[in-house]
Parts: C-alpha cells; sequence; structure tokens
C-alpha cells in the first residue's frame, strides 16, 4: 500500500451516512431520563444503521459519552464512559455504572470502513447522586528476614520492624482481606484525597507523614515512609468524597511496644581506687535495623547499690543497615566505689519509648586502697659538694593492726639531675602517728646540681601506686669565667701561637680546673695548655696559657717513596716438598728440649733447632721477589703549590707518577692522612700518571698522599706525604671544665 498516495487522497474518501439511537432503562422500565445513586445498574441498547440513501449494516464500536464531562478537573469536553460492540447493528448492556454527576448521556458511533460517524441525539439527561463510600486502613506487616508480608491487621507491632499503611476507599459492602483484594473496579473506583491522621497516646490529633495523600485509580494509598514511636496509636484515614462517593473515614489503633536492645560495659582501669572516680566505656545497640535515635541514661550498680547519678546516652539512627545504637563517653563517665576490695558492677540501660531497657554483663573490680606520697629535702639550699637529707613517706588509711594488710611493693627515689637514688637508701614500713600503715624512705645524697626530687611507690595487690615530687634544691655551683686575651691569634704554618686565657672565679667556692679544646673544623693543629690546670681559690683570678702548633708546609713539591729492593733466595734441591719435613723435625727437637734428659740430648736438641732454623731461613721456597705476583713499584706525587687558600672550590693539581720496569695500568687515588675519605675517586693511569684538582676545605696543614692500585704486573704501592697549607681563619674552641660547670670559649686562628 502506498502510503503517501494515502494521505493525499484522504480528503476525496467517502463514507456512506450512518444513524445511531440510543435508549436506556432502569430496573426493567425504559427511561428518558436517568436519576439515581451511583452504583445502580443502567441498561443501555444502541442501534446503528445505514443512513438515508444507504444500504448495509455498518459495524465496530459505540462508545457512551458523558457531555459535559463530569470529572473534576478534566480538561476534555467528554467523558468516554464505555464501549459496547456492535452485533448486526445493535449494542447492549444491562450493567452499565454511570459516573455520579449532571451530564447529557450519548452514544457515539465511530464508524467502519463503509460508514462514517454519527452521535445518538437528543441525548438522554443524567443525574447520579453519590453513594456512601467506605474507608479501610489496613498495615501490612513483613517478616524483616524475607520481606514477605505477614499480615495486614496487626494490633501491636515492635518499634522500627518492617510494616506500612494501606488506606482504601469503597463503597459500603467494601472488606478487608488478606492476602489484599481489590475492593473496587476501575474506572468506577473512588477518586479524591486521603487526610492521614495520628493520636499517640489519647493526644490530639496530628498529620502523619505530611498529612494528605491521593487515591490512585484503585482507589487505595500507602503511607510508605510510617515509623510509628512507642506508646498507643489512634490513626484516622478521612475520605473526602468525589462526585460518586460520599465522605467517609475510618480508625486504626495500633500498640507500638519497645525494640529490644543489648548494652556493653567496659572499664578503662582494671584497678580502680577507692574514693577516686575512673572511666567505663559503654555501648548499646538495638535489635532492629531502623529507627531513630535512642535516648535515656545509663546506672551503674555495685551489687544493688547505685553509683552515682545517671548520665545521659548519645544515640545515633539507624542508616546504611546498621542498627540503631548508643553510647556513653568515657571522657565524661566518672564512677566512683567507696571502699576498696572486690566489686561487681553492671550498667543499665533505662531504655525509651521506643526501645526497651537493658544491661551489661556484670564485671568484678579488685578496688584498691588509696595511698598519698610526700617528699621533702633539706637543707633547700647547698654549696657544691654538700650533702642534703631526703625523706619521702607513702601513707595509708588501713589500720597497722591489720597485719594482712601491710603494705608492700618498691619504693624508689630520684633527682632530676642525678637520677635514680640507690646508695644509702633506707625503707621502713611501720605505723604512723594515726596507728595507720606508713612507709617511709630516706637518704642522703650529695647533688650534683640544683635539683627536684620525687618518690614512686609501685603499689602492690591492695595499695595504688603513688608518686610526689619535692621541694626545689638550689646547689652552689663553683661558677667562673673565661675571656681569652686576645681573641685573635695570627701565625705561619709551622710555628706555634700563643694566647692567654684568664680564669675569673665567680664565688668563693675552691675548684680545679682543666683545659682542653678542639679543633675538628681545623686540620694540621693541635693544642697544648701551660699549667694544664689551675686551682681557684678565694676569688681570685689564674692565667694558662694555650698554644697551638701548626704543621710546616712541605719544602718541597714532589714526595716519592722508591720501591723496595728485590731479594733473592737460592732454590732449595729437594724442591718445595722439604718443608713440611723440616717443620717436623724442629717440632720433635723442641719437644727434646723440652724433656729432661742429659746434657749431650740437649746439645744435640739445641744442634737441631739451630742447624734447621737457618736451613729453613735460606733454603724457603722456589726463590723469586718479596711479596709475589708483579714487581716493585714507586709513586712519586707532586702538587701544584704547597700553600693555597682553605675552601671548596680547586685550588691545587695533585699529580702522581708511577715507576716501574714494566708497563702500569691501574688507578691512583690520592688521600690525606688521618681524613677517612678520600681526596679523589680512583683516577685512570694514563702514561704512568693521573691528576686531579682538588679543594681544600679546612684551614691548616694537609698530609697528602698518593696511593697506586697496582696491577696483573706490578704491586700496589703509595708514595710519601706531602704538606700542603691551607691558608685562611678558623676557630678553635676552648672547653674549661670544674666537674659541674663547663665554659666555652671561641679563639679565631688565622693562618699564614
Amino acid at each position: 500500500m502506498n502510503a503517501q498516495n494515502l494521505v493525499n487522497n484522504w480528503s476525496s474518501i467517502t463514507f456512506l451516512p450512518s444513524l445511531t439511537t440510543l435508549a436506556a432503562s432502569v430496573s426493567g422500565a425504559t427511561v428518558t431520563s436517568i436519576s439515581v445513586a451511583h452504583g445502580t445498574p443502567v441498561s443501555v441498547g444502541s442501534n446503528v444503521s445505514a443512513g438515508s440513501g444507504a444500504t448495509g449494516t455498518p459495524t465496530g464500536q459505540v462508545a457512551l459519552m458523558a457531555t459535559p464531562n463530569p470529572t473534576p478537573g478534566n480538561l476534555s469536553a467528554s467523558l468516554g464512559i464505555e464501549a459496547l460492540t456492535l452485533a448486526n447493528g445493535t449494542a447492549s448492556s444491562t450493567s452499565i455504572i454511570l459516573p455520579g454527576g449532571s451530564y447529557s448521556l450519548t452514544a457515539h458511533y465511530q464508524g467502519d470502513a463503509t460508514f462514517g460517524s454519527s452521535d445518538s441525539t437528543p441525548g438522554i439527561p443524567v443525574n447520579i447522586t453519590a453513594e456512601k463510600s467506605k474507608t479501610l486502613i489496613s498495615i501490612p506487616a513483613f517478616d524483616p528476614q524475607t520481606g514477605m508480608e505477614t499480615g495486614n491487621s496487626p494490633t501491636s507491632l515492635v518499634y522500627g520492624s518492617p510494616y506500612l499503611a494501606r488506606i482504601d476507599v469503597g463503597n459500603a459492602q467494601a472488606a478487608l482481606s488478606f492476602p489484599a483484594k481489590p475492593i473496587c473496579i476501575p474506572p468506577s473506583c473512588p477518586t479524591g484525597t486521603i487526610t492521614w491522621t495520628d493520636s499517640l497516646n489519647g493526644g490530639p490529633a496530628a498529620a502523619l507523614d505530611g498529612g494528605t495523600f491521593s487515591l490512585n485509580s484503585e482507589g487505595y494509598t500507602e503511607d510508605q515512609l510510617i515509623q510509628l514511636s512507642g506508646g498507643s496509636h489512634l490513626l484516622t484515614a478521612s475520605y473526602g468524597g468525589d462526585n460518586s462517593y460520599g465522605a467517609s473515614s475510618s480508625t486504626y489503633a495500633l500498640t507500638i511496644t519497645p525494640a529490644p536492645t543489648t548494652t556493653t560495659a567496659q572499664p578503662l582501669v582494671s584497678t580502680p581506687v577507692e574514693g577516686l572516680p575512673f572511666q567505663v566505656l559503654v555501648n548499646g545497640s538495638a535489635q532492629t535495623q531502623s529507627g531513630a535515635a535512642p535516648t535515656g541514661t545509663i546506672t551503674f550498680v555495685d551489687g544493688t547499690t547505685q553509683l552515682g547519678n545517671p548520665s545521659s546516652v548519645t544515640g545515633f539512627p539507624g542508616q546504611n543497615g546498621s542498627a540503631p545504637g548508643f553510647s556513653l563517653n568515657p571522657n565524661y563517665t566518672n564512677v566512683t566505689i567507696a571502699t576498696a576490695g572486690a566489686h561487681t558492677l553492671t550498667a543499665q540501660y533505662s531504655g525509651d519509648s521506643n526501645y526497651a531497657p537493658s544491661a551489661s554483663s556484670a564485671f568484678t573490680l579488685n578496688v584498691l586502697h588509696l595511698t598519698t606520697a610526700s617528699i621533702s629535702a633539706s637543707p633547700s639550699t647547698v654549696n657544691y659538694g654538700s650533702a642534703v637529707t631526703i625523706t619521702g613517706v607513702i601513707n595509708t588509711k588501713v589500720p597497722a593492726s591489720n597485719v594482712s594488710l601491710k603494705p608492700t611493693g618498691t619504693i624508689s627515689l630520684y633527682g632530676n639531675a642525678d637520677g635514680q637514688i640507690t646508695n644509702g637508701l633506707t625503707v621502713t614500713t611501720a605505723p604512723d602517728g594515726s596507728g595507720n600503715w606508713e612507709i617511709q624512705a630516706t637518704a642522703t645524697v650529695t647533688p650534683s646540681n640544683s635539683e627536684g626530687f620525687s618518690i614512686n611507690y609501685t603499689g602492690d595487690s591492695n595499695y595504688a601506686p603513688v608518686s610526689a615530687t619535692s621541694n626545689f634544691i638550689t646547689v652552689i655551683l663553683p661558677d667562673f669565667s673565661m675571656a681569652p686575651d686576645p681573641a685573635y691569634l695570627t701565625t705561619t704554618a709551622g710555628q706555634t701561637g700563643s694566647q692567654q686565657l684568664t680564669i675569673t672565679p665567680l664565688n668563693n667556692l675552691a675548684s680545679t680546673v682543666t683545659f682542653s679544646c678542639s679543633t675538628l673544623v681545623t686540620v694540621g693543629i693541635t693544642c697544648s695548655f701551660g699549667p694544664p690546670s689551675v686551682n681557684l681559690t678565694n676569688s681570685t683570678p689564674a692565667t694558662v696559657t694555650v698554644t697551638l702548633t701548626t704543621l710546616p708546609p712541605s719544602a718541597t713539591s714532589t714526595a716519592v717513596l722508591l720501591a723496595p729492593p728485590t731479594v733473592k733466595r737460592p732454590p732449595w734441591p729437594g724442591g718445595r716438598g722439604w718443608q713440611p719435613g723440616l717443620e717436623l723435625v724442629c717440632l720433635v727437637a723442641l719437644l727434646l728440649v723440652l724433656l729432661p734428659r742429659q746434657n749431650r740430648i740437649l746439645r744435640f736438641a739445641f744442634g737441631l733447632v739451630a742447624g734447621f732454623g737457618l736451613l729453613y731461613a735460606f733454603g724457603c721456597g722456589g726463590g723469586g721477589t718479596v711479596g709475589g705476583g708483579g714487581g716493585p713499584t714507586s709513586v712519586a706525587i707532586t702538587v701544584s703549590a704547597t700553600k693555597v687558600p682553605a675552601g671548596t672550590s680547586p685550588s691545587v693539581t695533585l699529580s702522581a707518577s708511577v715507576t716501574s720496569t714494566k708497563a702500569v695500568t691501574g688507578t691512583i687515588t690520592f688521600w690525606e692522612k688521618g681524613n677517612n675519605g678520600t681526596l679523589t675517586p680512583p683516577l685512570t693511569i694514563v702514561a704512568g700518571s693521573a691528576s686531579s684538582q682538588v679543594g681544600l676545605p679546612l684551614v691548616g696543614t694537609h698530609q697528602i698522599y698518593a696511593q697506586y692500585s697496582g696491577d696483573s704486573q706490578n704491586q700496589g704501592s703509595q708514595s710519601s706525604t706531602i704538606n700542603v697549607v691551607a691558608t685562611g681563619t678558623e676557630y678553635i674552641s676552648v672547653q674549661a671544665a670544674n666537674g659541674p660547670v663547663s665554659h666555652y670559649s671561641t679563639i679565631w686562628v688565622t693562618i699564614q
């Protein structure tokens, strides 16, 4: 079929005329107008015949139309009620339910391939009044494990369990069923909205989950977000009605019981102390997967005795599959037990309207007796070298008559400067002035510096550990000052330079001051002191001379170490096999010497030792040079200058040459005597020599030598040292100490 031709020629297509009529009857009586209540069946019949000048029988369907549209808010001018199929030009039904309202009822024939459309005329006047409606509330509940519906009319539910609310509206005969069945057949179902409220525990009704729900095409709506709090609820659903159904309402009583909970408690200390608060960590969870954050309190109970006041929990709601829960912040939860001994505690959750009370498992604590500590040191000010007396006391409130509770444990005394005190420490346990157990520790010490003291008691199975700090002890030290005169010294490498130090006492305490110096930032410089120590008395200053000695630069820029001479030894006629035998003979001779034999035997033994010793000295091996594995070499080192400025920039050129009777390969490495590192990496020998430029960062005299690695034909060797002076200015640190006091002074030294 050519669709384009059909479109182009559609206007030229003509249909035969048709004629449509409509008749109605109510309760078997033919009527010209209809006035009944909604839900009353109406019988209708429609006849469609060929129009004027046409023959044949129309086919297809006839639609019952209500004009104007009785549906509120519908923009269409007419409402199609039902379609009836023609049979031999006639269509009829005995169970038409007309929608409520006032309108004109007509039959519209839509035409077929031969006959055009037509409408019955005139329309039948219709007035359908609303029938009574019935509102039904159901609460479908579900198995939390399977998700299957278990019923829809419970009288009570556990808080947080899965359920929803459903409101159905039907005619007066509508009834609830399980499983749920439709109570109306579209399009004859009620339309409009439901007003949804809840009254909790007899209180005023309040809108629930928004309060207004629209009925769907099947005449019901659902509140899928419903989550009622614990308590007695009276749910009310009010239907406002429409053209077909009158208003109605219904109520539903439902009790929500608290969800079960579990509570756990964990003390954060294993041995609390009587009368002192300690912390307990408490957590709880609800046995449901949804719900609001729990509220309520935690009460701690010792047996049946409440400890302190209840503490409010911090709750968190169920979300992302996690159950609602609660906790008690241990930072703000302090539990206090008044007496020592074994105590069994539980944490009890009060619950709230949504969550049931619960209690933790009991936990037993060994509560220790309280101890207090004190410590004092006397006198509070002493001269260096004088003694102080330290007295420490650990007190209890336990009568000394209770011998089984005599305290044990370890007492320790400490000084901030001198550490633990062990010498002369005396510890006694006895009744105090009140007749209670007391531990006393005393010691006499000589503090090395100003310090405080502390006492530490480890406690035992009955008593709590405790510690305390003493008053501060001031120790007057034999202090002094040190000043160089002058603070700068200039000397030439290879010469000595002197500097005078003035040591001035700062108090009348006598002491002996010794001296040392640090030359770590220089090289080739040593220091000495004259005298090496001074005795300070009666605030009288003393002087000491510090002398700096430097190594001179080498007189020449070249240093060489010649190869050792070659030593030749004649071969032993017997070859290499004679040596083990010789050694065995020497061993036997030595044994003879040690035995208590006659003089002739002793002389014989000495002769063997001497003779074979000479043979061994001159006849060992098969001849050759000392060291083996190649010929001897000599190494000469040359520097471009024996005095250069100190610095990291290359300032001196180092060269080394290797002399041998054979071709020389391998590497040369330049080293500095006394320095753990090399001045250069291994340098490849070219034409018997190697060179490199280096910087000498340290001020002073550097002792440099070259080391040859050797190769397959030549022995390794090294040169003599050559002194290179790096000129410049650097400091020497001088230390003066008398034991407890040390002072440092800096002397700036310029090496020329």
